[in-house]
């Protein structure tokens, strides 16, 4: 499946190695029929969600985070990243 399709010819095309930036037009040369045309990069939020219990009323598991110098090291709850006071 090819994300990027001509608007001339519709065949789909690798993406173009050099284009990332959101909301920049773009200039591209179809490789099928040869016509020039011109595309945005649009990108989609993908959300990836994790129990938190200590939002639910558990309490929170803190881990020293790991730092250098170590003596900046802080405690953060695995699950809400809170910090202990």
């Amino acid at each position: 499946m090819y994300d990027c399709e001509c608007p001339y010819c519709t065949k789909g095309m690798e993406d173009p190695d050099d284009c990332h930036e959101p909301e920049v037009l773009y200039d591209h040369e179809c490789p099928h029929c040869g016509k020039n045309f011109v595309f945005t990069i649009d990108y989609s939020p993908i959300y990836n969600t994790h129990k938190a219990p200590c939002l639910n009323g558990a309490e929170h598991e803190y881990k020293k985070t790991i730092t250098y110098p170590p003596e900046y090291a802080k405690w953060k709850c695995i699950h809400c990243e809170k910090e202990k006071p």
